[in-house]
């Protein structure tokens, strides 16, 4: 007995020390694109970030109480490229008349026999120049931005370059381009190249396919759309398990298409200027009754909120998915307008039983009808529905040995803005309580102007895809604003202090000419996921001669304030919209989250202890008129000596924090969290401070109507 559970023992450590290297590794194989509105996260294998997958607004949090848990914004989750082929040979003899694969099965649910992707070739970040710093308080924030090389010849800011080879002998160069420019930040450009080169292992020195040909072949691009993570989870699972997931195929046949805007088509080309594009949006879910729960509006879960509910619309986003090109065969590279070959959608949990039931789903033609409801009940479980998966398919080509063929994708994401859900939502949840407020109707109506804001963004993105090409430029550049600077943030008496590089000598990326015109200042309180607000302005046509400083008086002590700073030229270098100014993206050196920069009163030690107050006092968590914006769980130490260690006490005198307040200011900000990494209850508590001037003690009061006490992990 002793021997079989030393055994136990030893295989349970065996696993624990398997499953940490494994988590390990799979953190070092992701990579985030993350310097525009929109944000994505991709893996090595490759496939999208597990729950942050085209992230819109980038840089949005759930948090529970104190604490960051997870970005919430991910629109979709294992976004990837799947394939099918006929009549392949492996090399143990055996013809398969259909064949298909991908990269996870979360992708395309196998049937038996499917096949996946070897080892990754490539896996890297290419930017264009480095990150700019951000310091705060003296303290260097960690760049939202990683990379592994530098390329100044980059026509976007970031690429993400994937390669990786299939087991059927197919190798696929994958380059994801991102902006971090006002102007094309809510967009990537997915550029494929697939290659029968014979490599089914990973080692391109040994083909194991040498001359051989494949047949009908078809690619297709697909992810799990779940509109928002946010919104998904208050209805029960991340992924949605609710039926209110909606799709429509924009093709030939959109009325509203483009309508021309490039040099050889000014007035338009129907097949040239179709969308061709998948959208996503969150309907309503047919299995509540009694509310149209259209974007997800938040009835009583309180995610980011001080208090419950308050309706704010947490899926308001429009997610598409379409072609730009696709080479007409592998002989032929130019754009085949009949393609996208077919566009499906499917349960992802709904597995085929055959490789021949897969390929005649997903790759013979089938356009399903739109728009049309995503949500499938499981077979065996008529509750829950299965995750929809929408692809989009090009093909089918004849591949000889060592031919290519390529195709190029836009993902986009764009809708109603945070802080317009947030004002909105409250309307409809003040209507919903008998008050003044905004009915279903009009809620619906807000949040489908999301679609509109999402067809503005691919019609502009295809416009210049499209207009670069006919220019003879990279097809993936832009018109480049200035860099962003470098950044430092200090905290002062009654005052903050931003001073940045110089970046006035920089010429324009493309023309090599200096178009720098000035600087602005954008500030928020709070929290950094809402509306910054620009404060100060230098150069251009402020009047204010440019300079490299700023001193904001306009703030309170004790507050939370986020900061960033932009540069900004005169548009004569704007190729695309001559005379239109371009400003550099608030990302790059945009104040992280949960860090921010805090002005005091004074330094000047205080005269007594006399005046020493906890505020707010009592506290309430319902209170949020009274408590520090953005940081709902913060009492602020006032009055107090420039070094002192104050303890915090249950009236039983049971210890619950001490704090060691050494910066030399005369308040400390406290969250309210024990030793133990615990949210304090309600009750009376007393405070003790000791100090060279003096011992102190007092009382403060917590009321917290919250269930959930405890900080999260």
């Amino acid at each position: 007995m002793q021997k079989a559970n030393r055994q136990t023992i030893i295989l349970a450590i065996l696993a624990m020390m398997f499953a940490f290297s494994f988590e390990a590794s799979a953190d070092k194989a992701k990579k985030n694109l993350r310097v525009g509105e929109l944000w994505h996260q991709d893996q090595d294998i490759p496939s999208g970030g597990w729950e942050e997958s085209y992230v819109w607004p980038g840089n949005h949090w759930r948090e529970k109480l104190v604490g960051e848990v997870r970005m919430m914004n991910g629109t979709g989750r294992m976004a990837g490229l799947c394939y099918g082929m006929t009549n392949w040979r492996e090399y143990t003899g055996i013809t398969y008349p259909y064949v298909v694969g991908t990269v996870s099965g979360s992708l395309m649910v196998h049937p038996g026999g499917a096949k996946n992707a070897g080892e990754p070739l490539q896996f890297k970040l290419v930017v264009r120049r480095k990150p700019p710093q951000t310091t705060v308080d003296g303290v260097v924030q960690a760049p939202r931005q990683d990379y592994d090389e530098i390329d100044p010849t980059l026509p976007s800011d970031v690429m993400l370059l994937i390669r990786f080879s299939w087991e059927t002998g197919i190798t696929v160069q994958q380059k994801i381009y991102a902006y971090a420019s006002k102007n094309a930040d809510s967009y990537m450009l997915v550029d494929f190249t697939a290659i029968n080169n014979g490599n089914s292992l990973g080692d391109e020195n040994r083909l194991e396919y040498r001359n051989q040909v494949l047949h009908d072949v078809c690619f297709a691009y697909t992810t799990q759309p779940c509109v928002s993570f946010e919104g998904a989870t208050q209805n029960g699972a991340i992924w949605e398990a609710n039926n209110d997931d909606w799709v429509e195929y924009y093709g030939e046949n959109y009325l509203d298409y483009l309508g021309g805007g490039t040099p050889l088509q000014p007035t338009g080309n129907r097949s040239a200027d179709s969308l061709r594009m998948f959208m996503v949006w969150d309907g309503d879910n047919n299995k509540k009754s009694g509310v149209d729960d259209t974007g997800d509006p938040d009835e009583n879960s309180g995610f980011n909120e001080q208090t419950p509910g308050h309706g704010r619309f947490l899926s308001p986003q429009y997610f598409g998915m379409g072609f730009l090109h696709a080479d007409k065969s592998p002989s032929d590279p130019s754009n085949d307008f009949s393609q996208p070959f077919s566009t499906v959608w499917r349960p992802g949990d709904v597995r085929f039983v055959t490789q021949n039931d897969a390929y005649q789903f997903f790759f013979t033609g089938n356009h399903m009808a739109s728009p049309q409801e995503m949500g499938f009940t499981e077979p065996n479980d008529p509750i829950n529905v299965a995750r929809p998966n929408p692809y989009i398919c090009v093909g089918p080509y004849e591949m000889p040995y060592n031919s290519d063929v390529r195709f190029v994708m836009l993902v986009a994401v764009n809708g109603l803005g945070i802080d317009k859900c947030a004002q909105h939502g409250l309307q409809w949840w003040e209507k919903r309580q008998g008050g003044d407020g905004i009915t279903d109707e009009e809620k619906n109506l807000l949040l489908a102007t999301g679609k509109d804001s999402l067809h503005k963004v691919f019609g502009a993105a295809t416009r210049r895809y499209f207009r670069n090409l006919e220019l003879g430029r990279n097809p993936y550049d832009i018109p480049d604003p200035p860099p962003a600077p470098d950044l430092t943030v200090t905290a002062g008496e009654k005052a903050v202090i931003l001073q940045w590089s110089d970046v006035s000598q920089e010429p324009d990326y493309d023309t090599k000419v200096n178009d720098f015109a000035g600087y602005r200042v954008y500030r928020t309180i709070g929290r950094n996921d809402t509306t910054f607000n620009k404060i100060w302005e230098c150069g251009g046509k402020s009047g204010i001669p440019i300079t490299t400083t700023y001193r904001d008086t306009s703030v309170q002590r004790g507050f939370a304030y986020y900061y960033y700073v932009t540069a900004f030229d005169d548009g004569t270098q704007n190729w695309e919209q001559p005379g239109v100014s371009l400003e550099s993206g608030k990302y790059w050196n945009m104040m992280q989250r949960n860090q921010p920069v805090h002005p005091y009163l004074t330094k000047t030690p205080v005269a007594n202890l006399d005046n020493i107050k906890v505020v707010p006092n009592p506290y309430h968590d319902l209170s949020v008129n009274y408590n520090w914006p953005g940081e709902p769980n913060k009492l602020l130490f006032i009055n107090i000596p420039p070094v002192c260690t104050i303890k915090i006490y249950t009236m039983s005198g049971d210890l619950v924090k001490t704090i060691h307040h050494t910066d030399g200011t005369s308040e400390e900000a406290w969250n309210q969290v024990t030793e133990y990494n615990q949210l304090i209850y309600t009750g009376v508590y007393l405070y003790a401070l000791e100090s060279d001037m003096g011992n102190k003690t007092g009382k403060f009061v917590v009321v917290r109507t919250s269930t959930e006490e405890s900080a999260p992990q």
